[in-house]
């Protein structure tokens, strides 16, 4: 067929009954009413029509503007630069065909518009890019892009289909205004990749790409709804302020293969992007991401801006999840945020479960070494606030891990892994609340040394959260278990049942610290009619020592006896001095063994069916446990049985179900308070490593032996 000239139609107020109507959008921001001319392209002529095509769109560039318009039919083209006011309108299918020869390719692109306003792309036709190859192009074949515009605004592209994009699909940079409407994307590379850009919105979209969906850095105000994504590389890999994507789904693997690395797994559904080379000015921040689902996708949300890929120029700052299911993932998030702490992270209402079945994780992401392949990883952040939210990987490692931070806020998060395994894990984290529970503020935390020895008290409740020597830890911490670290009770427990009194047990007390002694003192507590007080001092060497006072508030008398709580991990021996018949509760946990004088306790960490506890007598005022070739004492008062808090023994050990923590618990006598009186009970901690000689096993006299002697010489 010979090729033909475009038809030109003028004076065009009836041009929706000839042909699909533009979208009013278009027709308003183009012309305020119907354009003034149309100029029909003919279809199914021979061999290229760049020429053809780009007359058409000159002479309604010289009309004041136009449609162009491209019926049913095939269009074969090489590259064709739009012009303001112009509008490609495409038939329900037409073909429009890029060159296989990319020397037809002026501007890299198959449609071209730089410092262009008001211009549409639209209708329900396809925009084939023919995977057009460029030897010198990026990766040593990438070819011209779909659709390539340089400072533009006002900009539409609906309804079309775009396929076999030799490069990026939709390439803007420096544009402004955009609407992008249920426009389909096949193959190729990028999807909508925009730098630079600004108000954008995205709607009813289906991307399927071989490289990432959406990319692009230095954005602004961009909201994405209701899309399809699947890609064989991430979903976003973005860098924007003012960002909202709402009621899109994510799935994996890509349909389409990555066309360089030959694979077709998703990364990730999110992914920061601010590369260091392009100069960004604008961080990301004010992101909302909402009612989303995610399916087979590795990674849901990946930054690193120490040394990510493309990842370092400008950090993310707030990001807000609302409302996610997210299943079939390697990794939830893994972040390393600036070092100065701008990163804020709040997720709620959503469920992060793990891909089961695969054993080995990645060891880089996109060519970086990953620093934890925990589930949910966390580092160099402000606040990472998680509300209501489910976290699915069985596993004996934590699920969470947070690392230098400021503040860690957990409320209702339900944490499905092994129940061996601890849930979650912090270090150098400031400030930790649990369901509304403070558990940890380091601006508040005091720390007492003993030779090799470090303890550390909260001022929260006046609770012991660490008692280490070395890298090894005495004491559980709240990453273990909801009940940690060590505290004061008053006996017996039916006088107030459960939970303890917040202001005694861990509401903030008042500190004073003089010299080597901290002092602290709880608020009066009107419910109980107790205060209490708390001092720690070094007591030579090995040894620290602690005096606990309560104090009777009330004008009324008051019996009651101090009773310490210690929690320790499981996986140790326990050793106590018998001390006889005694008239106390029976016992649900058995002693390991009873050898001259020494009652012995192994508490491994098989689980158990039901909470178990031992009440025990005891003597000489002591209780051992060892583990991992360290010696841990509490030296306190003995108590005679006659004493004894009701219902209560003088040394107790209790185990909780999942054997996340053993408790070890010893009791001073039961007094009578009158208004205005305090008791005290002083209590020696010693720390040491078990010598060589002497043996850590159960039922070694030689351990009870050196037990003795250490309190004794607590200097050496």
């Amino acid at each position: 067929m010979k090729n033909q000239s475009p038809k030109i139609i003028k004076r065009l107020s009836a041009l929706k009954n000839l042909f699909i109507p533009l979208s009013f959008f278009a027709m308003a921001m183009i012309y305020g009413q119907a354009p003034k001319i149309k100029i029909i392209i003919t279809p199914n002529q021979s061999g290229t029509i760049t020429a053809i095509i780009q007359k058409a769109i000159d002479s309604c560039e010289a009309n004041g503007g136009g449609v162009v318009f491209f019926p049913a039919g095939k269009y074969i083209t090489g590259g064709i630069e739009l012009k303001s006011k112009v509008i490609l309108l495409t038939m329900k299918g037409s073909l429009i065909e890029g060159s296989s020869q990319y020397s037809d390719y002026k501007n890299d692109a198959l449609i071209f518009g730089e410092n262009l306003t008001d211009i549409a792309i639209e209708g329900e036709g396809t925009i084939d890019g023919v995977d057009c190859k460029n030897a010198n192009g990026e990766e040593g074949f990438r070819g011209p892009h779909c659709i390539q515009l340089i400072n533009c605004k006002n900009i539409s592209i609906k309804g079309i289909t775009i396929k076999n994009s030799a490069n990026w699909a939709i390439n803007c940079r420096y544009c402004s205004y955009a609407v992008v409407e249920n426009v389909s994307i096949r193959a190729g590379h990028d999807g909508l990749h925009t730098r630079f850009c600004n108000d954008f919105k995205v709607t009813g979209c289906d991307f399927r790409t071989g490289d990432d969906a959406f990319a692009g850095n230095d954005n602004q105000k961009f909201t994405i709804t209701d899309c399809k994504i699947n890609t064989s590389c991430n979903g976003f890999r973005m860098g924007c302020l003012n960002f909202t994507v709402k009621r899109c789904k994510f799935w994996g693997p890509g349909e389409y293969m990555h066309v360089s690395q030959r694979r077709n797994n998703m990364l990730s559904a999110f992914v920061q992007f601010s590369p260091k080379d392009e100069n960004p000015k604008l961080p990301s921040g004010n992101w909302l991401i909402e009612d989303i689902t995610v399916e087979n996708v590795d990674n849901f949300y990946r930054y690193n801006y120490i040394d990510g890929l493309w990842q370092t120029g400008q950090p993310a700052t707030s990001l807000q999840f609302k409302n996610i299911k997210a299943t079939g993932l390697l990794s939830a998030f893994n972040i390393i945020g600036d070092t100065a702490r701008k990163f804020n992270l709040s997720i709620q209402n959503s469920s992060f479960a793990y891909r089961e079945g695969i054993k080995n994780l990645p060891d880089s992401f996109e060519g970086v070494k990953v620093v934890s392949k925990d589930f949910f990883y966390a580092g160099n952040f402000n606040e990472i606030k998680l509300q209501n939210i489910t976290l699915e990987k069985k596993t004996v490692l934590p699920v969470l891990s947070c690392t230098k931070g400021n503040s860690l806020i957990l409320n209702q998060v339900q944490f499905k892994s092994d129940k061996s395994a601890v849930p979650y894990s912090t270090m150098e984290v400031n400030k930790i609340v649990k369901d509304g529970l403070l558990l940890h503020n380091s601006e508040k935390v005091y720390e007492i040394k003993a030779g090799n020895s470090t303890m550390k008290v909260s001022a929260n409740g006046g609770r012991i959260l660490s008692y280490k020597m070395g890298a090894i830890e005495l004491i559980t911490s709240e990453q273990q278990h909801e009940n940690f670290g060590s505290t004061l009770w008053t006996a017996p427990q039916s006088n107030w049942g459960w939970p303890p009194y917040p202001v005694l047990d861990s509401d903030e007390y008042q500190v004073e610290k003089l010299g080597d002694t901290l002092k602290m003192m709880s608020a009066a507590d009107d419910k109980s009619g107790l205060q209490f007080e708390k001092r720690w001092f070094p007591l030579g060497k090995n040894a620290i020592q602690i005096e606990y006072k309560i104090r009777n508030i009330s004008s009324q008398e008051k019996a009651v006896g101090a009773w310490e709580v210690t929690r320790v991990p499981c996986g140790g021996i326990a050793l106590f001095p018998n001390g006889g018949q005694g008239n106390i509760p029976i016992s649900s946990l058995k002693l390991s063994l009873k050898q001259k004088g020494i009652n012995w306790i192994r508490i491994n960490k098989n689980k158990i069916m039901a909470h178990e506890k031992l009440f025990s007598t005891a003597s000489e005022g002591w209780l051992a446990y060892t583990m991992k070739g360290l010696l841990f004492i509490k030296q306190f008062p003995d108590t005679k049985p006659k004493a004894y808090s009701p219902e209560q023994g003088e040394v107790e050990i209790y185990i909780d179900k999942e054997k996340s923590y053993a408790e070890l618990e010893n009791h001073g006598p039961y007094l009578r308070l009158q208004a205005g009186e305090s008791l005290s009970y002083v209590v020696n901690w010693h720390l040491v490593q078990i010598p060589p000689a002497v043996n850590g096993e159960k039922g070694n006299i030689k351990l009870a032996a050196y037990c003795r002697n250490l309190m004794n010489k607590p200097n050496n």
